[in-house]
């Protein structure tokens, strides 16, 4: 699937993605390949993706999902590479 992480400044990754994982308004969400449309808050935290150059992961302020026809916008007030 395809995924892009931003802030309103600029775009921190776009690219193909296995696997996302990230903290939703309701909990921990797992988005895999054809994940159903879906449009959500996202929470302060971790989110780690699972690309064919290795798993990448970043600390994220508070944002928005989306998910729609197999691709995948994370909007994030702040955006930080972790180890």
């Amino acid at each position: 699937m395809q995924v892009s992480l931003a802030t309103p400044e600029k775009i921190i990754f776009s690219g193909s993605a296995d696997d996302v994982l990230l903290i939703a308004d309701k909990g921990q969400i797992n988005l895999l390949d054809r994940h159903a449309n879906l449009i959500t808050l996202v929470r302060k935290g971790p989110i780690t993706l699972k690309a064919a150059t290795g798993v990448l992961k970043f600390q994220v302020g508070d944002g928005v999902l989306k998910v729609e026809d197999n691709k995948v916008s994370i909007l994030c007030g702040e955006i930080s590479a972790s180890a």
